[in-house]
């Protein structure tokens, strides 16, 4: 009995491994013809064959050299979606057998690509028409991307497109989720990073617009007011530092005039408490603006007990300074165009009596 068992196990290995020879026999086949149509120049004929000797093959060896040879025909043919499924494919399942930084990096490259206008063409036969391209595929590159590497090194660049890319599709909850999952991620990085610094500036800008156009419980104007504050501990020696100031000070004023419209909504119900409530936030948090005096009005007129603050602060500039320079001196001088001249002068003319002579410098 042991015999026979012993013999059919035999047989079944021995089946087994015929077919397993002929599959990895064929893979390397496919391979074969795959490289020489890539020769003759038919770069998607020979990724697609590339393709599916990798699906034919047993062997990870074999599957992963073989989606290598379609991702390099793909690359030749400048077929940048069905290159990136080939590389995705190599990082989801044969991480062993390629160089991971290599792949995600050209990954997230492709998604550059595309966030910079590039297509893949629609149909290989027409890849001359120019008008036959794929449609925009930026949001799926740079998500699949970051679900094969989110610390990759383009990382933060990638959820900062993508998340600009939602805000002019009007999703602004989405791109700030991604914005905010940017700058939790990099935190602790010492180096500067511009990707970083854009991704803390874009977040705070669309705070401080979400909080002016309504903000009850202050929720935006406070997770903004920490952004930029993070933005200045990073960031310390960064351009963009007044400008955020600007931004602080203006959503100061937002706010107060918020609050200050709420203290009215109660006190016009009888509500004296909320309202009164509100009034002091203003005096406490935002003295130094120009709601701050309307607020102690409207304390005094409600509470009979109220003292005045003696001196409510100045409210500084709401704007930003620039350095002005004179308009420099022209070397020669010219007569501008006459504007009832019907079109006769097209360019400046010189004025010929105060033209140089023979290259000489002063004027005649």
């Amino acid at each position: 009995m042991s015999r026979k068992i012993s013999f059919v196990i035999s047989v079944v290995l021995c089946f087994c491994s015929f077919f397993l020879y002929a599959n990895d026999d064929d893979c390397r086949k496919m391979c074969k013809e795959a490289e020489e149509i890539l020769l003759e120049g038919n770069a998607n004929k020979a990724g697609e064959l590339a393709l599916e000797a990798s699906k034919s093959a047993d062997d990870p060896v074999l599957k992963a050299n073989a989606l290598h040879l379609a991702v390099k025909a793909f690359r030749t043919g400048k077929m940048l979606y069905k290159e990136f499924n080939a590389l995705d494919e190599l990082a989801l399942n044969y991480a062993p057998y390629t160089n991971m930084n290599e792949t995600v990096d050209r990954m997230m490259a492709i998604g550059d690509l595309y966030f910079a206008g590039e297509r893949e063409p629609l149909f290989w036969s027409f890849r001359f028409v120019p008008w036959l391209t794929d449609k925009d595929r930026t949001q799926e590159l740079y998500k699949r991307a970051l679900e094969r590497a989110p610390f990759a090194k383009g990382a933060a660049r990638a959820r900062m497109r993508m998340a600009i890319n939602l805000l002019d599709e009007g999703k602004s909850a989405d791109a700030l989720e991604l914005l905010r999952e940017t700058v939790r991620q990099n935190e602790a990085k010492h180096e500067v990073d511009n990707e970083l610094k854009y991704s803390y500036l874009v977040l705070a800008e669309h705070l401080f617009g979400l909080a002016s156009k309504g903000d009850g419980d202050g929720k935006y104007y406070n997770e903004a007011l920490e952004v930029c504050d993070s933005f200045k501990k990073k960031f310390p020696d960064a351009a963009e530092n007044e400008t955020v100031e600007m931004w602080k000070l203006k959503a100061k004023d937002v706010r107060a005039k918020q609050l200050l419209d709420m203290a009215d909504f109660y006190n016009k119900s009888g509500k004296t408490t909320p309202a009164s409530r509100y009034l002091n936030e203003i005096l406490t948090k935002y003295s130094d603006t120009e709601y701050a005096a309307e607020a102690e009005k409207r304390l005094v007129k409600m509470d009979k007990t109220f003292v005045p603050v003696a001196v409510l602060p100045e409210p500084e500039e709401r704007y930003l300074k620039y350095n002005s320079f004179n308009t420099p001196q022209e070397e020669k001088k010219i007569l501008v165009t006459p504007g009832d001249s019907d079109n006769r002068y097209l360019l400046n003319v010189y004025d010929v009596k105060h033209r140089p002579e023979n290259g000489e410098k002063g004027e005649k």
